[in-house]
């Protein structure tokens, strides 16, 4: 549900959860994603460790501008917190079409519907986070440009 929250807690999220500590629980979270990744039969590896690597250059470039210009955290919050639920949501689809594919012989209906909802969500929304780091590197200075007197 998005609703005047989400900028808040996406706020809590990176200046907090991630910048505050330096990295220490988003790296154990990324470890954590990989470590996974190693094991045999993961489905979608290739893609969940693109995402994973996407967010660690994201977080990494946020943490690099924050330093000269505090603007920058406000201006990638929203779409930080969305690049990251994208990233959680990819582990834990892997992980479920990684279940399903071992288990597929005891109730082939439903868990060829996961692995089909897997391959949708890999296929159609992941995707997405494409754009959600395009517009973290955007910066902070398009959203400074007008002045009070221009709203």
């Amino acid at each position: 549900i998005y609703e005047g929250t989400n900028g808040i807690q996406a706020l809590d999220l990176l200046g907090r959860k991630v910048l505050a500590d330096g990295g220490n629980a988003l790296d154990e979270f990324l470890a954590e994603i990989r470590l996974y990744a190693q094991e045999p039969g993961v489905e979608h590896r290739d893609a969940l460790l693109d995402a994973v690597q996407r967010l660690e250059e994201s977080s990494a470039w946020i943490r690099d501008q924050a330093q000269q210009d505090p603007r920058q955290v406000g201006a990638a919050s929203v779409e930080y917190l969305h690049l990251f639920g994208y990233v959680a949501y990819a582990y834990v689809w892997s992980r479920m079409a990684s279940t399903a594919k071992a288990r597929q012989a005891s109730d082939p209906d439903f868990y060829s519907a996961k692995q089909a909802t897997a391959r949708f969500f890999f296929k159609r929304i992941l995707p997405r986070i494409e754009g959600l780091s395009a517009c973290i590197r955007g910066g902070a200075d398009s959203l400074y440009e007008l002045t009070a007197d221009q709203f």
